[in-house]
């Protein structure tokens, strides 16, 4: 269900079933703060100084293996510039390279597909009245700092800036309630396509291991030859070995 608040943002309520591509045994669980950097994690919706942390999912078990899998993909330049190597044929028998394009198996065992039903209310920064609301805030940033042509839609799913949507998420982590706050997440489109639906779901001091507003949870091994995974492998055009 969506609503508009009164200062413009469009609020998603309980969204339901959510899908997330995680690390065994717990998909769901905050990722320990040991592993940041500098007090602070990297992620397009994350605390811009580590104020508190973010879990990532998506609305199907697609759209996660869409976004996780990417990072596979082979670089199109690196690509050309192998190819023009001539490679001793002893090398390439004592020390053979995994080749571009290629998941290792060990990659998928150490994660685990999870399900849960999501509540709460997340504000959709996909929505032309929360893009509009938002660039009274975010204009000057978007353009002066960070060489953008506006804030607007593109601003949100661009993977170069990640400090400015990191604001943007403090933003409306922050909002209040007559603003149509507290927001506990924010509702977004993958970069890989507008038929992909994300949510970032924030951190709260009354949260413990997971996020208060997950439940139902279950969690399963992934299976390099179920065929959504091989849906999405075929999308990046890579393959398992």
């Amino acid at each position: 269900m969506s609503s508009e608040t009164t200062e413009g943002y469009i609020e998603r309520v309980d969204p339901g079933e959510v899908w997330r591509i995680g690390y065994a045994p717990d998909p769901w669980a905050w990722t320990d703060w040991a592993y940041s950097r500098d007090g602070r994690f990297d992620g397009r919706w994350d605390a811009p100084a580590g104020e508190y942390r973010t879990v990532y999912a998506g609305s199907s078990y697609f759209a996660c293996l869409v976004e996780v899998l990417a990072r596979f993909r082979p670089d199109p330049e690196l690509v050309a510039e192998k190819s023009e190597i001539v490679e001793d044929e002893l090398d390439a028998v004592m020390y053979p390279t995994v080749g571009a394009g290629t998941v290792d198996p060990a990659w998928f065992a150490a994660r685990r597909a999870a399900q849960a039903q999501l509540g709460g209310s997340y504000c959709d920064v996909s929505e032309s009245s929360t893009i509009a609301a938002l660039r009274h805030n975010f204009a000057e940033a978007a353009i002066g700092e960070f060489r953008l042509a506006d804030f607007d839609a593109s601003a949100l799913l661009n993977s170069g800036p990640r400090e400015l949507t990191q604001r943007v998420g403090r933003f409306i982590y922050e909002l209040p309630r007559g603003a149509g706050g507290p927001f506990d997440g924010v509702r977004f489109l993958s970069r890989h396509g507008a038929d992909l639906e994300l949510w970032a779901i924030f951190e709260r001091a009354d949260d413990e291991a997971h996020s208060r507003h997950l439940s139902a949870i279950r969690v399963a091994e992934i299976d390099p030859d179920d065929p959504i995974v091989a849906r999405a492998l075929r999308l990046h055009a890579l393959t398992v070995g």
